[in-house]
């Protein structure tokens, strides 16, 4: 699943000014994978979280922490079709 998680970080930074609610969504479910693999991040992937969070965080304010909780509530397969969603 951490290469999962990779490519839905992926996903969710390419989108986090476009659609900041679902990026948001698809970082939190992203960082549960993560977690839940013992992964750790390397420098530019983090760096690539951390950016994409400030965007989402700018944009979303104090929603931010809704969607990130409700995206880490997702399940993996449903994450996917959300990431792969074009709407």
């Amino acid at each position: 699943m951490e290469y999962v998680a990779y490519a839905l970080q992926g996903i969710a930074a390419t989108i986090s000014e476009s659609e900041p609610q679902r990026s948001a969504e698809l970082l939190g479910v992203s960082g549960r994978l993560l977690d839940d693999a013992d992964a750790k991040l390397e420098p530019i992937e983090r760096e690539l979280r951390e950016a994409a969070l400030s965007r989402v965080t700018s944009l979303l304010g104090n929603n931010v922490s809704d969607a990130l909780a409700a995206g880490a509530q997702l399940e993996t397969s449903d994450a996917v079709e959300r990431a792969l969603s074009m709407d």
